[in-house]
């Protein structure tokens, strides 16, 4: 006997054992591993919600939408910031006053410039005059004596042109101190979003005055509004999936029906984070992420700041005509004849599911969809199908009253097909109701061991008829033959 023959004789077995095991419902098998219940539902939704809740195969990544350009701006490093008069989100445009200055130690310091420069006044006069009284007395001293202020003359006059050096960078100085104060604010240069202001101590807590740091980083940065692009970040693990010039839909996370498209300008791979930079990670599991680019085709309604979410343009926003389903809530069916049947699970009249046979046309394979030809239309409510479900089920539209952890969505029964009979790659047929694992048989085997089948009264009778029938065909056979 061949394994596909054993499978429907036992098929047939099990069917003669029902009676004393329970163990065939509504086209379910039951050997000590599932029972259909009057408590069995099964959640189901219209085609239109299903194909209309953009649900895609495809990965998605989040974004953040950013101009191009930041512009940083930083106080004079001679100057103390006195009032800053912008926030972090603030928009500017060019001319928006950003933050004054404390403008009395300025006015010190030119004071005081001011002071140096009279001092080195007075010093290049007075030594003018001592170095006009050094050459008249020299000039009136003997032939023999003059050379005793050669020394003293020529001393005197490098002091002067010293001061008189002097005096010119401290007038520069006075000049510029001049012009510096006249600036007292810190104006835009651009038109943007403000992205971060940066206080680093306050040392004058009376004055009300904060000093700032600009060596490190800017006090204040403007993101530039306009020339939008997208930020978003991969994980390693899908690295390989994007390609710099591939296209890409970019979705609002608060509506995902709103979409713009664009092209990955970049992948950063020397930018990298890893994911236990934020999150606690062994390190078999941490993992590191890159930033990539997305420049858009077009910025109608994006923010910045605004954050989306980042997937590639297989053609999922193009309307197509007729109606479309996802492959995996087609189940196709082979018969022994070889014919094929495609249905699905769908709530009939009376609440329950059944199974409807739909005709299939094109396949989308970027999609995974089959266009649906006939069977089925946008308003009928079909459940995603699981191993376990038979017809006759209740069917609900609230997923609530649903039990998920019940037999119907638990129970392994691979070695069963939809309509009761062992599969004939199954290693398993079912489990004894005695609870021993005896098999009826496997792959490799030609025959049922007749020990191996569950004792019941009443029931005896039957295997062994139908393996006395199959003995008594055998021997007729090679008594045949012998002859």
């Amino acid at each position: 006997m061949n394994k596909k023959k054993v499978g429907i004789t036992v098929g047939v077995i099990a069917v003669a054992l029902a009676a004393g095991f329970g163990a065939y419902n509504s086209g379910k098998l039951d050997f000590g591993l599932f029972q259909s219940s009057t408590e069995d539902k099964v959640y189901v939704e219209t085609v239109s919600d299903i194909m209309g809740s953009g649900i895609t195969g495809n990965n998605r990544y989040s974004g953040v939408v950013q101009t191009q350009k930041t512009v940083s701006v930083n106080p004079d490093s001679d100057k103390k910031v006195k009032e800053i008069l912008v926030a972090v989100g603030d928009t500017v445009e060019v001319g928006t006053p950003l933050f004054t200055y404390d403008m009395e130690e300025q006015e010190m310091n030119l004071a005081q410039l001011k002071l140096d420069l009279e001092e080195i006044n007075d010093n290049i006069t007075q030594y003018n005059k001592d170095l006009a009284e050094l050459v008249a007395t020299r000039d009136a001293a003997p032939e023999e004596e003059k050379f005793q202020y050669v020394t003293d003359i020529q001393e005197k006059q490098a002091d002067i042109k010293q001061a008189e050096y002097d005096r010119k960078s401290k007038q520069l100085e006075i000049d510029n101190a001049t012009k510096s104060m006249e600036v007292t604010e810190v104006d835009s240069t651009t038109s943007g979003v403000v992205k971060s202001v940066k206080a680093v101590d306050d040392d004058d807590d009376e004055n009300n005055s904060t000093s700032y740091d600009t060596t490190e980083e800017a006090m204040i940065t403007i993101m530039q509004l306009g020339n939008y692009r997208v930020k978003g970040t991969v994980n390693e693990q899908n690295y390989a999936s994007l390609t710099v010039g591939g296209s890409v839909i970019v979705r609002s996370r608060a509506d995902e029906t709103l979409t713009w498209t664009g092209k990955i300008a970049s992948i950063d791979t020397e930018n990298t984070k890893s994911d236990d930079d934020d999150y606690s990670s062994s390190s078999e599991t941490s993992s590191s992420s890159y930033p990539f680019y997305v420049e858009l085709d077009n910025t109608d309604g994006l923010i910045i700041g605004q954050h989306v979410l980042i997937e590639m343009d297989e053609g999922q926003t193009v309307a197509k005509e007729g109606l479309w389903l996802y492959e995996s809530y087609i189940v196709r069916e082979y018969a022994e004849d070889g014919t094929e049947t495609d249905y699905v699970w769908m709530m009939d009249s009376k609440e329950k599911l059944k199974k409807a046979v739909v005709e299939l046309g094109e396949y989308d394979e970027n999609l995974g969809e089959v266009e649906i030809l006939s069977g089925l239309t946008e308003d009928d409510y079909i459940a995603f199908p699981m191993d376990n479900f038979y017809e006759g089920v209740t069917a609900v539209k609230d997923a609530s009253e649903v039990d998920y952890s019940s037999d119907l969505y638990n129970m392994d029964t691979d070695f069963v097909d939809e309509e009761g009979d062992f599969t004939d790659d199954s290693d398993y047929i079912y489990e004894d109701v005695d609870g021993s694992d005896d098999s009826a048989y496997e792959d490799d085997s030609d025959y049922v061991e007749e020990d191996a089948l569950p004792e019941d009264e009443g029931t005896t009778s039957t295997f062994e008829a139908e393996v006395t029938e199959e003995s008594d065909d055998a021997d007729s056979a090679a008594d045949t033959e012998e002859d």
